[in-house]
Formats: structure tokens, C-alpha cells, sequence
């Protein structure tokens, strides 16, 4: 019974259906032939213009020709007699020696001839008028009284089809505008070249192309009455064809009925278990503390499915790891990403992966993801997906980062034992010969004096003596700097065994007593300010006085003062521009003295400053260095309980930073560096706080008045970068950059601003970055990340 309900509602359908398509189809045709009626008759119209046009054209040429020339001498006759309206023209009439009677012919009446005949011979009629009539046969009837009008209102044609005399005519007008020849007739007239004369109009009959017309007409009929059939044809065979169709469908479908019931028995069926196996699935997937996820295969790794765990370890939801292809790798560590990227490629020669990385989670802290991945491949062998998985290591690497500090310390603690001891015997056994040369060098040096003038006598005599082409005088001149070079290389050699023990930190005897630093300071100065001098032009010095003494050793810290200023003279480009910054202050938030020495030399590059406090490292190996200077002073300043912190930018500059507390068994101040937000508007240093509070390594601090950014900064020398937003009340960001820049030309300033078109108010120092609101977390690890790498703190 549905089947044949069903049968009846498809033939209803189809029935419906073709009447529809049938009319339209109907529909379509018409508006065509319409349509095709409407552009013939726009056709003819145009022909018809165009031949008229022709005519006017003519008509023009032969006017202009006339005028051009000041009208034209004709016989007088009955048909042409002497214009009464040119008698004020002295020279109308004239007869020529012959005795022939001739007369002034002006454009217009020429032209009225020329229509004339022309109208007799080929039937286009043609007329010169005016709204102001000179001759009654010009007087234009009421058509082309009603063109001159809109002439006169700046039309420029006018053509119709109209009945003429019972016969259709094609009339058009165009405007005749005064020309410098017409002033000769109708300048009387008041009229002045370039107005609206008059016109000329032609009138075209239309009977050879309406018959045209006609014969379009019928066969655009015929054309679409063979076209209109042929596609009711077309609409019926296809109406019959798909009532074929119907019926094989019908009978396909109630095969299909009955297999479906059955199918839909056995999915149930099937339904029911997966939905249990499911739930033992997801069980056992969230006791486990492993994330499954699924991904594109291609480098950023794009996921498609990742478990819903992933919130409690990173704090993102699932849509938003599936919804940005690029999340993956956008939150991976810098230092981690080309490993990453890097491990993922080899899926293409692997079928499994397991690598280790950090990934940020959504308070900015970062923790490590054991990430193990499997490419899923196709029946063809093609790669089709990535399964992988995701497991939280962070404590499994806290563990063992540990159990490898700790293995560090007892290894670097034996080496340094075992280093001890062998620096010691080096130092012995090359301070015992070195002895032998620096009593011995003087002793020469006094023998030669001696020797001198006997030698210089013996040359005298002997001038022609040479040996391996030297003379006498020349052996002696080599002798004295010889000697010279001796004596300066076994004091290099005594420098550098000094080193050597104060590195092995064989010297121990001294006690520790209460230390003036700037004391020390000076001090160091009165015994390298001449070396000083000779590379750096300007050294200033910026003593906080009344300094709290500290315990230490004094010539310790002396030596720790000396191979900093050294190495801030030796960094100096250029005498003339190098200068040389030392400041003391007293910080009494830690109780700590803080020594500061800036140089505006080269700079060094970030790979460059994390080994500079490494034993033997150096840059100046060429030049004598021992790269022992630095790591002795790392040493001393540990032994004190103090810290050292170095911060340097390439082609701007050096400082290094001395912080010693002011007794050593009350330290245990922990500074760790800091970021510096500068903005006036509360909110967005409260999202900073929160965007940043957990990020290791790194202190975070925000101050809403700027006015006290410059007195923060001489109490916190920790801070490596700041950030400062530019639109601020009291003061602008640019004028805050000022005034940073113009004390701490080495720290990092970054801005920020909503409208970023405010950039263009430039300041006389260029900031490092500029950034735009709102600001992201990701630009802001990158920043932070890249300026960061400039400075290190050693405690």
C-alpha cells in the first residue's frame, strides 16, 4: 500500500514537474523572440539615423564650403533672382565683361537650392531653418520649431520616426552654429560665432527598411517556433525516460526497505557493543596519565583530535589546540622548536617517534611533554595520519636535572681539587725558572752596560765588520732590546702564575676585615690608571660616599676591580670616544653594596657572553689573554657571598654589576633577573602579573607611575628589559625612553601603544621594539626570550 502511495506521489511529481519546464521553456522562447523583435527594430532605427546623419554631413560640407568662401556668384535667373536681404552688400550684383547678369548666392539660400534637388532626385528631403526667419520659405513647422528649442537649451540632436503625408519618415535634426563667414549676412542680427544659428534637417523615408524589418521579423518566428518545438520534444522524451526511471527506482527501493531492516538489526547489535567497549575505553584512557591525540601530516603538526586531559596539564581546552593549526608549534619553546621540527620530519623515513620538548602552558610557565607519535598509513602504503600521544615529564626532569646538578657539583668539585693541584705544580715548576731569568735579567742587563762601550769601540775601528749582514752597531741596538724583551716577558710569566694561584685559590692566608669599597676602588685605580688611560679618553667615577664597609679581603676585591677595568679599557674602539663609568651605592632594601663598571665599547654578541666567566675562555688569545681574569673574579666575588651579573650589547656596550653584601654571614639574598612593565592603566598591569607569575628564572614587576621608573632602576640593577606604554598622562613613553636610555644605555626598552600611528612622534634614541595592543603572550616570550640572552647572573 506505501509503495503504491509512493508510485502515485513520483508520477504526481513528475506530471507537475514537466508542465512546469514546459511552460517555461514556453517562457524562455517568447522572451527571446521579443526580445529579438525589440533589437530589429533598434537595429533599423540606427540604419536609418546613420543614413541621415550621412545626408546632414553632406548638407554641412557644402555650407561650410560656401561660407568659408563668402557665398557664391550665380546667373541671375527667374529660379535664382538677387536676394532682397543681401542688398546692404555693395557688390551683390555684378556683371562680368561679357555682359552676364551675375549675383550673390549666400550659404544658406545655396543650400536650400541643393536640398531641393537633391530631395527630387533621391526622395531625402532636406531643410535649413531658424527660429528667427529671414526668408518665409526657412520657417521651421512645429517638429522642428520644438528641436531648435532644445538646440537652444544646449541639445545637440533630435531624430524621430514619424508619419509624413501617410508615409513613415525618419526625421533628424542637428544644430547649425554662426561661424566667422556668417557675420557677413546675419551679423545685423545681433549674432556672435559659435551660437545656435539655426538647424539642418533631413527627412529619410523608412519604407526600405521597414520592409527589411519584416523579413528579420519573420524569421526570427520561424527560428523560434522550430525551437520551441523541438524542446517540447526534448521535455517529453525526458518526462517519459525518468516515468521509466521511476518505476525501476520503486521496485530497487523496496529491495532496499527489506535489507535496510535487517542491516539496522545488526548495527543496533553492533551499536550497543562498540558503546560498551567505548566506555571501557575512556575509563582506561583517563586513569592513564598520557594525553591520545591524531594530527595532519605535516611539519606544525595540525591536530584533529586530541583528549580532553590536555586541560588539566596545560590549562588549554581541546577545541583550542584543533581549532589553530599553528598552536603546536607556537607553543613550544624557542630553544626547543628547530629539535622539534626537526624529529617530526623523520616521521618520513620512521614510522615511530619519541622525542622531548617544553610547551607552554596558558599561565606562560612551561613544562615538559614526552611526545611519542606513529604515522598511520593508508592500504596503499600512502602516509594518511599521525597518532601520537602526550605525557607530562616535567617532574621526571626536575628529577633528573637535579641528580645531574648534583653529579655536576661532586665532578666540578674533583676537578677543581685535581685542577687545584696541577695549577699549583705548574705554577711551581714554571715560577722556579722564571726566578732564574728575573735575578738573572738585570745582572745581563747591567753586564752589557759594561760591555757596551768596548763593543761600540771595537765597531768604531772595525765599521766594515758585518755578521749575517749586521754591523756592530745594529748587533748592539738588538742586544738592549733583547734584553728588554726578556725582562717584559718573565714579568708576563709572573703574572700569569700569579693568576694561576689566585685561581687554584692556593692563598687562603688572608683574613677577612671590614672593607671600604670605594677604598678599594680607588686604590685599583692609582695602580691601572694608566693603562686605563691609554685606551679609554674618559673615566668617570660616581662614589656614593659614607659606603657601609663590608667583610672581605681587600686585595682580593682589588684584583676582581682591576681585570673588569682592563677588560672595559681593552673593549674601548677608540681612544677619543672610549669612555670608562665606575659607580658605588649603597642598596638598602638587601643590604647590599653594588659596584657598577660601564664601557661604551664593542659589546659582545649573546654566545659570546654566557662562556665569558668560563676558565681559559677569551677573545683576546692574539693579544696575550689568558682567560683566567673573569673566572678568577666569578671565584673571589663567590667567596664573598656576593654576585656578579654582566649585561652587554653589541656596538653599544658593557657593564658589569658587583653585588656584596655587607656581612657575609647574613647573606642569602637570591636575585634573580627581572622584567620592568611600565603602564597607567591598572588593568593591564594586573594581566601582566598574571600572564608572567610563574615563569621561572624570571621576575616580573609593574609600576603605573613612570615618574618612578628612573629611582626604581638605581635600586634594582636585576632589571634586564623593560616595557613602557606610550600614551601615559604624566609622562610619554618616548619621553620615558629618553630618560632611560640616557642613563642606561645598555638596558632594553621596548614600547607599546592601542594606536600604533603615534610611533611616528620619534624621539632622539630609537627604542628596541615596538609592539601594538593588545599585546600576546607569544610576542611577549619571544621578546623577552631574545633580550634576555644579554645579560647572566653568576652567584
Amino acid at each position: 500500500m506505501v509503495q503504491k502511495t509512493d508510485d502515485r506521489n513520483s508520477f504526481s511529481l513528475l506530471y507537475r514537474n514537466t508542465i512546469l519546464v514546459a511552460l517555461g521553456w514556453l517562457a524562455i522562447v517568447s522572451l527571446s523572440f521579443a526580445w529579438n523583435i525589440a533589437t530589429a527594430n533598434d537595429r533599423t532605427i540606427e540604419l536609418a539615423r546613420k543614413e541621415a546623419f550621412t545626408v546632414f554631413n553632406k548638407d554641412v560640407a557644402l555650407r561650410l564650403w560656401a561660407t568659408t568662401h563668402g557665398g557664391v556668384y550665380v546667373p541671375a535667373t527667374e529660379r535664382t533672382p538677387p536676394n532682397p536681404h543681401l542688398a546692404h552688400i555693395p557688390e551683390r550684383d555684378l556683371t562680368t565683361p561679357s555682359g552676364k547678369k551675375l549675383t550673390l548666392v549666400n550659404p544658406a539660400y545655396m543650400l536650400r537650392q541643393i536640398m531641393e534637388d537633391f530631395s527630387q532626385s533621391y526622395g531625402v528631403d532636406g531643410h535649413i531653418t531658424s527660429l528667427k526667419v529671414f526668408n518665409e520659405n526657412n520657417r521651421p513647422d512645429a517638429w522642428e520649431h520644438q528641436a531648435l528649442q532644445q538646440f537652444e537649451e544646449g541639445g545637440e540632436e533630435v531624430y524621430e520616426q514619424v508619419s509624413m503625408d501617410g508615409a513613415p519618415y525618419l526625421r533628424l535634426m542637428r544644430p547649425l552654429l554662426t561661424e566667422q563667414g556668417c557675420l557677413k549676412c546675419h551679423g545685423a542680427q545681433g549674432y556672435q560665432v559659435g551660437d545656435v544659428r539655426g538647424g539642418i534637417g533631413v527627412s529619410l523615408p523608412m519604407d526600405h527598411y521597414l520592409e527589411m524589418e519584416n523579413r528579420l521579423h519573420t524569421v526570427n518566428a520561424t527560428t523560434h517556433i522550430i525551437f520551441w518545438f523541438l524542446g517540447t520534444f526534448l521535455i517529453g522524451f525526458i518526462a517519459v525516460r525518468s516515468k521509466k526511471r521511476i518505476i525501476e527506482r520503486n521496485k530497487a527501493q523496496g529491495e532496499i526497505i527489506t535489507l535496510n531492516k535487517d542491516l539496522e538489526n545488526l548495527v543496533k547489535e553492533r551499536t550497543e557493543d562498540l558503546e560498551y567497549a567505548n566506555e571501557q575505553l575512556t575509563m582506561l584512557m583517563d586513569s592513564l596519565p598520557i594525553i591520545p591525540y591524531s594530527a595532519t601530516i605535516d611539519n606544525t603538526l595540525c591536530f584533529t583530535y586530541i583528549g580532553s586531559r590536555v586541560k588539566m596539564i596545560t590549562g588549554f581546552f581541546a577545541n583550542e589546540l584543533i581549532v589553530d593549526h599553528k598552536f603546536w608549534l607556537n607553543h613550544i619553546h624557542p630553544d626547543d622548536q628547530d629539535k622539534a621540527l626537526q624529529e617530526v620530519e623523520k616521521l618520513n623515513e620512521r614510522i615511530n617517534i619519541q622525542h622531548e620538548y617544553r610547551f607552554q602552558n596558558r599561565d606562560g610557565s612551561y613544562r615538559w611533554i614526552r611526545d611519542t607519535l606513529r604515522l598511520i598509513k593508508s592500504s596503499d602504503g600512502s602516509p594518511k595520519r599521525v597518532a601520537g600521544t602526550w605525557q607530562d615529564i616535567s617532574e621526571e626532569i626536575s628529577l633528573r636535572q637535579d641528580a645531574d646538578y648534583r653529579m655536576q657539583q661532586v665532578i666540578q668539585a674533583d676537578k677543581l681539587a685535581s685542577l687545584g693541584l696541577v695549577v699549583a705544580g705548574v705554577a711551581h715548576e714554571i715560577n722556579n725558572p722564571n726566578s732564574f731569568i728575573t735575578y738573572n735579567t738585570p745582572l745581563l742587563a747591567d753586564t752589557w752596560k759594561t760591555f757596551k762601550p768596548m763593543v761600540e769601540e771595537y765597531g768604531a775601528i772595525h765599521q766594515n765588520w758585518q755578521k749575517n749582514g749586521l754591523t756592530i752597531n745594529e748587533l748592539s741596538q738588538d742586544m738592549e732590546e733583547i734584553i728588554q724583551a726578556i725582562d717584559i716577558g718573565s714579568d708576563r710569566i709572573n703574572k700569569v702564575v700569579q693568576n694561576l694561584k689566585d685561581f687554584s685559590r692556593l692563598d687562603e692566608s688572608s683574613h677577612s676585615e671590614n672593607v671600604n669599597v670605594n677604598e678599594v676602588i680607588n686604590k685599583t685605580l692609582t695602580i691601572v690608571g694608566a693603562q686605563l688611560r691609554k685606551l679609554a679618553g674618559k673615566i668617570e667615577i660616581n662614589q656614593t660616599q659614607n659606603l657601609p664597609k663590608i667583610k672581605g679581603h681587600f686585595q682580593k676585591l682589588e684584583q676582581v676591580i682591576a681585570n673588569i677595568l682592563l677588560n672595559a679599557a681593552h673593549a674601548s674602539t677608540a681612544k677619543e670616544t672610549g669612555g670608562i663609568k665606575i659607580t658605588s651605592r649603597y642598596l638598602s632594601e638587601i643590604d647590599y653594596v653594588l659596584i657598577e663598571i660601564e664601557d661604551n665599547g664593542r659589546g659582545m654578541e649573546p654566545d659570546v657572553l654566557q662562556k665569558i666567566f668560563d676558565p681559559f675562555f677569551t677573545t683576546k688569545r692574539d693579544s696575550g689573554g689568558t682567560g683566567l681574569g673573569l673566572s678568577v673574579s666569578v671565584s673571589l666575588i663567590q667567596e664573598h657571598q656576593g654576585m656578579i651579573r654582566v649585561i652587554s650589547r653589541p656596538e653599544v656596550g658593557t657593564k658589569f654589576s658587583i653585588l656584596l653584601p655587607q656581612d657575609r654571614r647574613q647573606s642569602g639574598a637570591h636575585i634573580l633577573s627581572s622584567v620592568l612593565f611600565i603602564d597607567d592603566d591598572p588593568t593591564y598591569t594586573v594581566y601582566f602579573d598574571e600572564l608572567f607569575s610563574k615563569r621561572e628564572g624570571l621576575t616580573f614587576h609593574t609600576l603605573n607611575d613612570p615618574t618612578q621608573v628612573l629611582p626604581y632602576l638605581e635600586e634594582h640593577p636585576e632589571v634586564i628589559l623593560v616595557f613602557s606604554d606610550i600614551q601615559m598622562p604624566k609622562l610619554t613613553g618616548w619621553q620615558l625612553l629618553d630618560m632611560v636610555k640616557a642613563r642606561f644605555p645598555r638596558l632594553p626598552f621596548i614600547i607599546f601603544s592601542m594606536d600604533i600611528h603615534c610611533v611616528e612622534e620619534k624621539s632622539e634614541v630609537e627604542p628596541d621594539h615596538i609592539l601594538e595592543k593588545p599585546l600576546s603572550q607569544s610576542s611577549l616570550t619571544d621578546i623577552i626570550y631574545k633580550f634576555s640572552r644579554n645579560s647572566t647572573w653568576i652567584s
